[in-house]
């Protein structure tokens, strides 16, 4: 036995064998031309060259991207962020603080460090919560929902919390 293609078994004479009948296989199993499409044609068929199916993928992407964000998300970004609130020494509004508690969370806030990037910190925290707060309410306002309602409610209290952390933080 010989050694040939990269310390297998196999020779190049019979790598080269194997093509040509694979091959050859492929090219006499293809449709007949009444046979209906069960596959999508590739890119060379439709057309395309790999660039232009890239520029396809890239849109598409970038389509999923802007899609609107259910509520689901966005009431998952709140609650992170809510969470950052708690990690920077920074107590949640009452009425969030009580539904924290109330689903077993702790909502007791860190102690808070000051650092030379507080004041940053906590404002880009308050300007993300409060865009997120838009968000929210500019959905709730398109919804009959209290779900809808009631994370507007929440949003509005954590960006009026996190402002006021804010204006704090940056005082001293």
């Amino acid at each position: 036995m010989t050694r040939g293609f990269r310390g297998s078994s196999l020779s190049w004479p019979g790598v080269i064998v194997g093509v040509l009948v694979g091959g050859l296989m492929t090219n006499g199993c293809k449709k007949s031309a009444g046979a209906p499409e069960t596959s999508p044609p590739s890119d060379a068929a439709a057309g395309m060259d790999a660039g232009e199916a890239s520029e396809d993928f890239r849109s598409e992407a970038e389509a999923a991207e802007e899609r609107p964000v259910g509520i689901d998300d966005l009431e998952y970004q709140l609650e992170t962020h809510e969470q950052s609130l708690i990690e920077a020494g920074i107590p949640l509004p009452e009425l969030v603080q009580r539904r924290w508690t109330e689903s077993g969370r702790d909502a007791s806030p860190a102690t808070a460090f000051e650092t030379p990037d507080r004041c940053t910190r906590v404002c880009d925290l308050a300007t993300t919560i409060c865009d997120l707060a838009t968000q929210i309410c500019n959905l709730a306002d398109d919804h009959d929902d209290p779900r809808y309602a009631n994370a507007c409610e929440r949003a509005t209290l954590d960006c009026e919390r996190a402002e006021t952390a804010c204006e704090e933080s940056c005082d001293g």
